[in-house]
């Protein structure tokens, strides 16, 4: 017994001793804003599908399509050495004179090589094939056919380990997920890592420190329609062994590849995705990640949103980024967590579409590149940043509280929230397919707590149905919601 207790305290001292040398070598960091957009494409035209990479010496790099007519589109890469302030001429690297070219996406290797891999023809589903080019120095090669021998491959995703080993993956006839490595010149035999009479898709992967490869994926039954797909989770260990898959969702409908995943400080994986909850099939952003033990229940962070991704920094804080419906066209939006709210942040908007978010961590910033349409036929191509700094250096900008009780109510609802400078407050109800169902504020108030009471009613003063709803409190450019469960 006595030793038993005494290796517990040898751990206990250890743990404490690693938690206080984390803080002190990892001091707190916030975000800060967001930096103003600049166009990347700087082409007439739409421009879409965005991906990135920030390269261990600090140059940005991004891939998109660009669309000459309605089955030609072109694979452009361009890049930046001024921490995105400036780009270069995007360059066609997809060697294509008349067919359409999608998905495409980038990693880099220790070396700086760059590797981009994309969908050829796409115009016509059961030819298209995954191809991958590389530029070494500079020089761009010729084209690799990934999917050789198998018409049919879509979805592509790209991803490097550790050691420099590239995994492409696709999906094959529109059912099962096949992938192939590349390293030093020689490519494996494509696997399928769970076949079986089912549907599953690896969309979304991340490479942990050990060099486990967690992903993301969807599932259904053959049988069974894309309204009953569910967000699985897979892994596969370094030495190359697939465990079996968890299922993570309930029953959802995925919109455009709307989950991702991404492996956090201590090798854990966290996962955030789009969940039907209501009426409309695409309304929830949920999160959920593994303990160590087991998947903690997920989060509801926002309602109605499309293309979730999630990055975690050095300090394994997680940040979402999606894009949502507004009353009139689409808004993209960043979420964190503080004082253990989800606070959301307004990175742009348009009257058309904003959308496809992709975004990485690097060097102490989260990076951003997305689509916006100002018009039907000018899209572009954007890209912005957010610096993290420490907690010392951060003026603070959200309430000091935000509390909405009871919770579940059978009645009134009230709503406090204390704020610390003179801004203007839009307090409102939604319901989880993103209708306003009230306004509560909309005005300027001064410093210092205020309440408010919802009494379960819609603005036209009728009773709301039964069911979960979101107070949603916007202050300057931060939205802060928390849920509500009604109950009659």
């Amino acid at each position: 017994m006595r030793k038993i207790i005494t290796l517990y305290r040898m751990i206990t001292i250890r743990i404490v001793f690693l938690f206080i040398f984390f803080c002190i070598t990892h001091p707190l960091i916030v975000a800060q804003e967001w930096t103003a957009p600049v166009d990347v494409s700087l082409l007439p035209g739409q421009a879409g599908q965005p991906d990135l990479w920030i390269g261990k010496n600090g140059v940005i790099h991004i891939v998109f399509t660009y669309n000459l007519a309605p089955n030609w589109k072109k694979i452009m890469y361009c890049k930046s050495n001024d921490n995105g302030n400036s780009w270069t001429v995007p360059e066609d690297i997809s060697m294509n004179s008349d067919l359409s070219m999608t998905e495409p996406h980038i990693c880099l290797d220790a070396l700086e090589n760059i590797f981009v891999s994309y969908d050829y023809n796409t115009g016509n589903p059961s030819l298209t094939m995954v191809y991958m080019r590389i530029n070494n120095n500079d020089q761009w090669g010729g084209n690799f056919v990934v999917s050789e021998g198998m018409p049919g491959s879509y979805h592509n995703k790209i991803y490097i380990d550790k050691e420099d080993k590239i995994y492409i993956f696709w999906i094959f006839n529109g059912q099962m997920t096949y992938y192939k490595t590349f390293k030093n010149d020689l490519w494996s035999d494509p696997v399928c890592p769970y076949p079986g009479n089912h549907v599953i898709g690896i969309l979304s992967a991340d490479f942990d420190k050990q060099n486990n490869l967690h992903c993301a994926g969807v599932f259904w039954e053959n049988g069974q329609t894309p309204d009953d797909t569910r967000v699985v989770y897979l892994k596969k260990l370094e030495n190359g062994l697939w465990l079996d898959k968890v299922f993570i969702s309930k029953k959802t409908s995925l919109f455009n590849q709307s989950f991702d995943i991404a492996a956090g400080c201590f090798d854990e994986p966290h996962i955030a995705w789009q969940q039907r909850t209501g009426g409309n099939p695409f309304d929830s952003t949920l999160y959920c990640y593994h303990n160590g033990n087991q998947w903690v229940d997920p989060e509801l962070v926002v309602n109605d949103p499309y293309g979730q991704r999630i990055v975690l920094d050095n300090q394994n804080k997680v940040h979402i980024a999606d894009w949502e419906k507004m009353e009139a066209g689409y808004k993209m939006m960043h979420y964190q967590k503080v004082n253990n709210l989800w606070e959301g942040t307004l990175i742009d908007s348009s009257g058309i579409v904003v959308a496809m978010p992709e975004m990485k961590y690097s060097n102490g910033s989260i990076y951003l590149t997305y689509y916006k349409c100002i018009s039907d036929e000018n899209c572009r191509i954007r890209f912005t940043t957010m610096p993290l700094i420490t907690s010392s250096q951060q003026k603070s900008t959200y309430p000091e509280s935000f509390r909405v009780y009871p919770n579940p109510s059978i009645g009134n609802i009230n709503i406090e929230f204390e704020i610390s400078e003179n801004l203007q407050v839009v307090l409102a109800i939604y319901d989880l397919n993103g209708k306003k169902i009230v306004d509560l504020s909309n005005e300027p108030k001064s410093p210092g707590k205020h309440k408010m009471i919802w009494n379960g009613k819609d603005l036209n003063g009728k009773e709301v149905k039964s069911g979960l709803y979101l107070v949603r409190l916007m202050w300057g450019r931060k939205i802060y919601s928390q849920p509500v469960e009604i109950i009659h």
